[in-house]
C-alpha cells in the first residue's frame, strides 16, 4: 500500500509500505526513466541487469534509465520510497547533466546501491516527511520535485563513493550484456550469439530468464525501444531511428514499437507540448495526481510496471 503518493507524466513518487509477505510488491521493471529507491525500514532484495543487490535500511538504490531492474522487501514489514523521473528532468538548469552523475556515469548494473555510512539519513528522511506533509496536488508536486533535488544532491557530495559491490554475474552473462548494449545497432541473432559462445539458444534463454527474467530475444527488443525513444525524442527521423536501433526496416520497427507502447513512433517526436527541452515539461497539467483513492492506487502502481514513463 502507499501512504502517500505522486503522479505526473514525467515524474512519480511512492511512499510504499507492505506489511507482509502475501503483498504482491516484486516489480521486474526496465523503462526510460531513472530511478532512485530508499530503503526506510526492512531490506529490500535487488537485480539490476543480473547484478544481485541487498538493499538496507538507510541504503539508496539507483537505477538509471534502460537498467533493467527486479526489486523486492525481503524484511517484514517494510517501507521504502519509490522515485522516478524523466532523463531529461533536469535538462534546462543542469545542461551537463552532473546531478545525474551517479546514475549516467556508472557501469551498466554496477555500483546501484549508495552506501549508507556517508549519506545524511536524518536528510534524507526529512526530505521525505516534507513531500507527506504537504496537502494538495500543486504543492504536492512542488515538494516531490524539492526532495528529488535535494536527495540526488545528497547523492552528488559523496559521489564516486566505493559501495563495495561486486560483479556476481557469471563470465558468460556479463559477455552477453555487454555485447548487446554495445552493439544494438547491428544483427543480434539470438542463435548466432549462443553458437559464438559454444551454448545451445535455449540455454542462453534459460540463463537469461533465470538471472534477468526476460529472455534473450525480449531484453534486445526492450533495449532497443528505450534507445529508439530517446532518438525519437532528440527528433531524428523515424527511418534513421530504426536503422539505428537494429531493427533492419521501418515496418519492423514500427510494429514493435507501437504494440508496446500503444503509440506510433511519431508521438515520440517532439512538439510544442511533448518536447522535453521546453518549458512546458514542467507544466501542472490534467495527468498531475496525489493519487489518494485505491483506485488511483491501482493506477500508480500500473505506471510503475509499465515499461516507459512518459
Amino acid at each position: 500500500m502507499f501512504k502517500s503518493a505522486y503522479i505526473d507524466r514525467y515524474l512519480l513518487y511512492a511512499d510504499n509500505y507492505v506489511e507482509n509477505d502475501q503483498e504482491n510488491t516484486s516489480l521486474l521493471n526496465i523503462n526510460e526513466a531513472h530511478q532512485l529507491i530508499y530503503c526506510q525500514s526492512g531490506r529490500l532484495s535487488a537485480n539490476v541487469e543480473g547484478v544481485a543487490y541487498v538493499v538496507n535500511p538507510g541504503e539508496i538504490l539507483l537505477v538509471r534509465d534502460a537498467e533493467i531492474h527486479k526489486v523486492q522487501p525481503i524484511d517484514f514489514p517494510a517501507e521504502f520510497h519509490h522515485m522516478e523521473f524523466s532523463p531529461y528532468y533536469y535538462s534546462i538548469f543542469d545542461p551537463d547533466g552532473r546531478i545525474c552523475r551517479p546514475l549516467t556515469e556508472r557501469k551498466l548494473g554496477m555500483d546501484c546501491v549508495v552506501p549508507r555510512g556517508k549519506l545524511n539519513r536524518t536528510l534524507i528522511e526529512s526530505c521525505f516527511s516534507c513531500v507527506s506533509a504537504v496537502s494538495g496536488t500543486y504543492m504536492r508536486r512542488i515538494a516531490v520535485f524539492g526532495a528529488l533535488t535535494m536527495i540526488l544532491s545528497e547523492v552528488n557530495r559523496i559521489y564516486p563513493y566505493v559501495s563495495g559491490s561486486s560483479d556476481n554475474r557469471s563470465p558468460l552473462l556479463r559477455e552477453v550484456i555487454s555485447h548487446i548494449n554495445e552493439h544494438l545497432e547491428e544483427d543480434l541473432n539470438p542463435d548466432s550469439l549462443a553458437a559464438s559462445l559454444y551454448i545451445s539458444r535455449s540455454q542462453l534463454d534459460r540463463i537469461f530468464k533465470q538471472h534477468l527474467g526476460f529472455t534473450l530475444w525480449k531484453y534486445i527488443t526492450y533495449k532497443r525501444l528505450i534507445r529508439a525513444r530517446h532518438l525519437l525524442h532528440a527528433g531524428i527521423a523515424n527511418n534513421e531511428v530504426a536503422r539505428r536501433c537494429g531493427f533492419g526496416d521501418y515496418s519492423t520497427f514500427y510494429k514493435v514499437y507501437t504494440k508496446v507502447f500503444d503509440t506510433p513512433p511519431r508521438a515520440a517526436q517532439p512538439n510544442d507540448t511533448t518536447d522535453p527541452l521546453l518549458k512546458q515539461f514542467y507544466q501542472f497539467d490534467e495527468t498531475c495526481s496525489t493519487v489518494e483513492s485505491p483506485g488511483e492506487q491501482h493506477q500508480i502502481l500500473q505506471r510503475i510496471k509499465k515499461l516507459n514513463l512518459g
